[in-house]
């Protein structure tokens, strides 16, 4: 979750609250831990199952306090409900700071053709270096590809994701690097609370053998 309507905490420490997301959603299965970490009953929050596309229209209409959802989205709820009538509330503040968006690969991929992936990689990180680099110029190809795209509200999304890219880590060792403190403290939540078949090893999850560092903009 790494944003909710910003009313959430205070529903919940007075009465109740009702969440609405998708069952499997990540974000849902971790809540129970964020709530742990922030003295907040679990019990008092009330999930609804809803579709993913029926986020926004549940936020804009007011049929619940909150929703799960990226960050990065609130230019899209904004749109729909007004600007400044809706507030995002990122886990991170919150002292719930783990990994989100990934790039998987098999285990097969790796083995047998490791130098395709390096330089998927590497390209991938190429890319979002450009992007950084001219967000405007970005957008305009983007819009080629996909005309029917909203270009303000995507461009509005764009730019709150590239600021959250520009960590201390990124600017020290660029895009894509890893810190195993913080996987594997990601990893031993997903453990804990997302119901896995048998436990996994943070060792086991990700791999470094692929990243190429790629300098990006100041």
């Amino acid at each position: 979750m790494r944003g909710l309507d910003v009313s959430f905490l205070s529903q919940v420490e007075h009465s109740s609250a009702t969440l609405g997301s998708p069952p499997g959603d990540a974000q849902r299965q971790l809540f129970p831990a964020f709530a742990k970490v922030n003295g907040i009953d679990a019990s008092k929050v009330n999930w609804v199952n809803i579709e993913p596309a029926a986020k926004i229209a549940a936020v804009a209409e007011k049929r619940m306090d909150g929703v799960s959802d990226y960050t990065t989205g609130l230019p899209l709820y904004e749109k729909a409900a007004g600007k400044g009538n809706v507030a995002m509330m990122p886990w991170t503040d919150f002292g719930f700071d783990l990994y989100s968006m990934s790039i998987i690969a098999s285990a097969k991929t790796m083995k047998e053709r490791p130098k395709v992936l390096k330089d998927f990689l590497e390209a991938s990180y190429m890319g979002w270096r450009d992007v950084m680099a001219d967000p405007k110029a970005a957008m305009e190809i983007f819009k080629k590809r996909v005309p029917e795209n909203d270009v303000e509200a995507i461009s509005a999304n764009m730019l709150i994701g590239l600021d959250l890219m520009k960590t201390a880590q990124y600017a020290k060792d660029g895009i894509g690097s890893i810190d195993d403190k913080r996987m594997c403290a990601s990893v031993d939540l997903v453990n804990t609370y997302m119901g896995l078949a048998k436990k996994v090893d943070c060792k086991d999850v990700y791999s470094k053998d692929f990243y190429t560092k790629v300098e990006m903009p100041k």
